[in-house]
C-alpha cells in the first residue's frame, strides 16, 4: 500500500503512528460506550474477551510493530 501510494518515509512512519494511535483510540472509544452502560457495547466487550482483548492487542502491536517499521524502510 505505502509502495503504491509513493509514501517516503515520513509517510511510512505516518502510517505506523496512524496504526497505533487507532488502536488506542478505538479502544477508548468502546470502554466509554461500556462505562455509559450502553448495551450493544456491553454485549461486544463481553464476547470479544472484555479488557484481557484489548491488552492483547496492544501486547500484540508492541510485538510486531517494529518488523512493521522495518517491512516499511
Amino acid at each position: 500500500m505505502c509502495d503504491e501510494y509513493g509514501l517516503d518515509q515520513e509517510g511510512r512512519d505516518a502510517v505506523i503512528a496512524c496504526l497505533a494511535q487507532s488502536m488506542d483510540r478505538g479502544g477508548e472509544f468502546v470502554r466509554r460506550r461500556v462505562a455509559a452502560g450502553e448495551a450493544s457495547f456491553i454485549a461486544m466487550w463481553d464476547s470479544m474477551g472484555g479488557q484481557e482483548r484489548f491488552d492483547w492487542r496492544r501486547r500484540w502491536w508492541n510485538t510486531i510493530s517494529g518488523q512493521c517499521v522495518e517491512a516499511l524502510r
